[in-house]
């Protein structure tokens, strides 16, 4: 099956803080460029932008920290800027991108510029008021131009939009910007299963994080240790634990799991782990009911949290008892829904 192609402004997704922090930047850059009618703003170009382009500004050391780490951000968001002309006045014809082929400055280096009369702050009004169409040497020198219709200049003023990872211009937003600096991804066939609606958010994290086998299981921290000790697993003690055999072939989990799925009326579903997530990869959705998904989240959680207390702790609880405390949270979650959906109130995990 086919996986599609999702951005990671899905709100099923874990955000990369480094990624979050650029586009949360991206936002003041942004009302720089949109020229907002802030206070803020207004200082900025007072105090170092003046009639200089945005573009070619440079920070000095007598610039903050703050502003000069935020201009270090522009090349990171040329690309998803493009102006959008009217009188042409306030859009540099160099640096800014108002054309579909890229800034001009990419394709004519400034000596030719200037040799054709221009200036490094030419702005779009002044050069189409200059040329009749292109001229040729530019043509010669750039291909690209020949398709590139000039526009027709009104009595609206510039402005800029932001256009997404997809190429569709628009709006700027915080989380579209996020978007665009991490690019799209592969969705995991399994993905539904868990962030589904009415999902338990630590449940869902737990199997998220079991589905990739990246819980820190022994076998796997046997190879982060030059002499590893003799490890047996938690639950049953009898050999090293894994995700295979904590999900769920030891002789607890084993227990644990069986009576959930009689519970949940899904005697069918698999027993190993490998064949669970294959399941969920090529099951449809409507085929697993609220009370089976959360039974298999709530099962992994449950599972891995016992194991974690017995590693560390004294504690022990029976399978009997971790089956109630599963149902339990299974049932409670499946009663907030409901009453979610007779009140007609959102979704919003808690």
């Amino acid at each position: 099956m086919d996986n599609p192609i999702h951005s990671c402004s899905d709100t099923t997704c874990f955000k990369r803080l480094g990624t979050w922090n650029r586009a949360l930047i991206a936002r003041n850059l942004w009302d720089i460029l949109s020229k907002r009618d802030t206070m803020w703003v207004r200082w900025v170009f007072d105090r170092y932008l003046g009639d200089g382009s945005f573009w070619t500004t440079r920070s000095t050391l007598g610039w903050s920290w703050t502003l000069r780490k935020m201009w270090n951000l522009r090349d990171a968001i040329r690309p998803f800027i493009r102006s959008v002309i009217g009188n042409g006045c306030s859009t540099n014809a160099w640096q800014d991108t108002w054309l579909a082929c890229g800034p001009l400055v990419v394709l004519l280096s400034y000596r030719r510029i200037h040799a054709s009369g221009f200036s490094v702050s030419t702005t779009v009004q002044q050069l189409l008021d200059t040329i009749d169409g292109w001229p040729p040497d530019w043509v010669a020198r750039a291909p690209q131009l020949e398709g590139e219709v000039l526009p027709t200049l009104s009595e609206q003023p510039d402005s800029v939009q932001w256009v997404d990872v997809y190429g569709k211009p628009g709006s700027f937003s915080v989380s579209c910007a996020y978007a665009s600096f991490d690019g799209v991804h592969q969705v995991v066939p399994w993905s539904k299963f868990v962030w589904f609606s009415g999902h338990i958010p630590k449940h869902a994290f737990c199997l998220w994080i079991a589905c990739y086998k990246r819980h820190p299981t022994q076998d796997r921290m046997m190879n982060w240790k030059h002499d590893p000790p003799d490890w047996r697993c938690g639950l049953c003690g009898v050999c090293m634990d894994s995700h295979n055999h904590l999900f769920f072939e030891c002789q607890f989990s084993s227990s644990v799991w069986n009576q959930i799925r009689i519970n949940v009326d899904w005697t069918n579903a698999p027993s190993k782990w490998d064949d669970m997530v294959d399941l969920l990869a090529t099951i449809p959705m409507r085929a697993v009911h609220l009370k089976q998904k959360l039974a298999l989240a709530a099962t992994v959680y449950a599972l891995w949290r016992e194991r974690n207390r017995r590693v560390f702790t004294d504690e022990k609880r029976n399978e009997n008892r971790l089956i109630k405390e599963i149902m339990e949270d299974v049932l409670m979650r499946m009663a907030w829904k409901k009453l979610k959906k007779n009140t007609h109130q959102p979704d919003v995990d808690s």
